[in-house]
């Protein structure tokens, strides 16, 4: 268990712009465009590995940050580029931790779902700390990522987590889970009014042929969303639950719809970009799902069919770039539907 104070972090400017976050609002939703453009990989190649030591990243200042995903392991420029590619639309206000944890006061939301959520509750939680200036963190880690040598936690997913901020009494928890274990996970959580749910998935279920045994269908997923229906509606009609869509894959193989088809595919622009919406049958399942009253989509899907290059690297079309743009705008959007839902 670690408590950190603000005295750690108050060095950084960049605190204050952690601590606000912005997001677009329009129609009930982000809509608009991207001010800048996505670039084409140079080359058509792989993004290039910078063994430049770059100096230290202020993230790791939060117990709960890891360098998995950090595009400055691949070269400063390109990262700097996805950091500041930048969603804008006509409507624009703001939601601060600091209110955010306010409104969430002697809340505890539960997080679940696979490493896409792990990066988005990471984000959340560094940046609500930031703005507490104090937490006490309890986490474990596990499947060290190949060739990292940063500090503490770097090249490791985050698998159970549970953060609390004495100030507001707000707990944020995360379980690391894929494939159909969400429904279950929500039987083992107590019914109560001060519950809320972000759930996450849909990464490891594919349609191709010879496909790992790990990996489920659109069946199984179709039957999974199913249930989680059933399970909020048995177990957690007072609780809010958020659904996040599964964002955009862009695994430029014979899988239309950017899925990975099981082979190692390099990221690009979908063959049919005119259709990307229609193909995408994980978002589509989940909108055509109805849910009880108490359980809100986070739509993020549409605004990010575009963004082919803005993910980790160019073999791992399904994680996105931190602290990029595309990933910053799925959690500013997920915080502020939650902040409007409550």
């Amino acid at each position: 268990m670690l408590a950190w104070t603000l005295q750690t972090v108050k060095q950084y400017a960049f605190t204050v712009l952690l601590c606000v976050l912005l997001i677009d609002r329009t129609n009930g939703r982000c809509d608009g465009s991207w001010i800048a453009s996505p670039i084409p990989i140079a080359g058509g190649g792989r993004y290039s590995l910078s063994r430049t030591q770059l100096p230290p990243d202020p993230r790791l200042l939060c117990p709960a940050e890891s360098v998995v995903y950090d595009c400055f392991r691949l070269n400063a420029t390109r990262a700097t580029e996805l950091q500041n590619r930048v969603f804008r639309s006509t409507n624009c206000r703001t939601v601060s931790s600091f209110d955010f944890l306010n409104r969430f006061k002697n809340s505890t939301i539960h997080f679940f779902g696979d490493s896409v959520l792990q990066q988005i509750y990471q984000n959340i939680v560094c940046q609500l700390f930031l703005a507490a200036s104090t937490g006490t963190f309890k986490l474990a880690w596990g499947s060290k990522y190949e060739g990292c040598n940063f500090p503490r936690g770097c090249g490791q997913h985050l698998i159970t987590s549970d953060v609390f901020f004495p100030s507001t009494g707000t707990r944020l928890t995360f379980l690391f889970l894929h494939w159909g274990l969400y429904q279950h996970h929500l039987k083992t959580i107590p019914t109560g009014n001060m519950n809320i749910f972000v759930l996450c998935f849909g990464y490891h279920y594919n349609d191709y042929e010879n496909k790992p045994v790990r990996d489920y269908d659109s069946n199984d997923y179709r039957s999974h969303v199913n249930d989680i229906k059933l399970d909020v509606e048995k177990y957690h009609t007072k609780s809010p639950v958020f659904l996040i869509e599964p964002s955009p894959q862009h695994f430029a193989g014979k899988n239309k719809n950017g899925y990975w088809n099981g082979k190692e595919e390099r990221c690009g622009p979908y063959a049919d970009a005119a259709n990307a919406k229609s193909l995408d049958w994980r978002v589509n399942i989940l909108n055509e799902t109805t849910f009880p009253t108490n359980v809100k989509i986070v739509k993020v899907a549409d605004m990010l069919y575009s963004q082919w290059d803005a993910h980790f690297n160019d073999l791992d079309c399904t994680h996105w770039c931190k602290l990029g743009g595309a990933l910053e705008f799925i959690q500013n959007t997920l915080l502020l539907e939650m902040t409007d839902w409550l």
